[in-house]
């Protein structure tokens, strides 16, 4: 009887142990994904506006620069995880991996044609970010297509698309 108390107490502890780290698993891949969307408003690749998402950007053509708006529905963070080595951990880090910010369907405006019709989310990987949290801070590092992309963003005002006619 004392044995069988014994091996379900430690049962019950090493199932206590791991829902915690599962659980602890889980709110850092949930603080990745909030490092994501953070990133994308503090370097003016996002604005949100309502229930929309938009992006400000400058698209080359053979002429010049032309100026767009593009408008994301659906939009959601989407994180992996990636196993931080014994090593690692030694050094204070606590979660590593890479991450994105996904949407649903996506639509661009120009000035000379107005609003286009809405497409589905590229099968690209331009928006990934590598990320980690290290002693309690977060990095975020742009891949080479994102980096590029923040040579061409700029802050948009939710007062500017109230000026823009919406689609028919």
């Amino acid at each position: 009887m004392k044995i069988s108390t014994a091996l379900s107490w430690s049962i019950s502890a090493i199932l206590v142990l791991l829902f915690i780290s599962s659980g602890y698993a889980g709110s850092l891949e949930e603080e990745a994904k909030q490092e994501i969307i953070s990133f994308y408003f503090t370097k003016r690749l996002m604005t949100k506006c309502g229930h929309a998402w938009y992006s400000y950007v400058g698209i080359k053509n053979p002429q010049a620069l032309a100026w767009s708006i593009i408008e994301y529905q659906g939009v959601s963070a989407e994180v992996k995880a990636q196993p931080v080595q014994h090593a690692d951990k030694l050094k204070g880090v606590e979660w590593q991996g890479s991450g994105t910010l996904r949407q649903a369907a996506w639509r661009m405006y120009h000035e000379t044609t107005g609003w286009g019709s809405w497409q589905p989310p590229p099968h690209n990987e331009r928006g990934r970010v590598f990320l980690g949290k290290k002693k309690g801070k977060w990095i975020v590092i742009p891949n080479g297509a994102l980096e590029e992309t923040l040579k061409f963003a700029k802050p948009l005002a939710c007062e500017k698309l109230a000026t823009i006619p919406t689609p028919q």
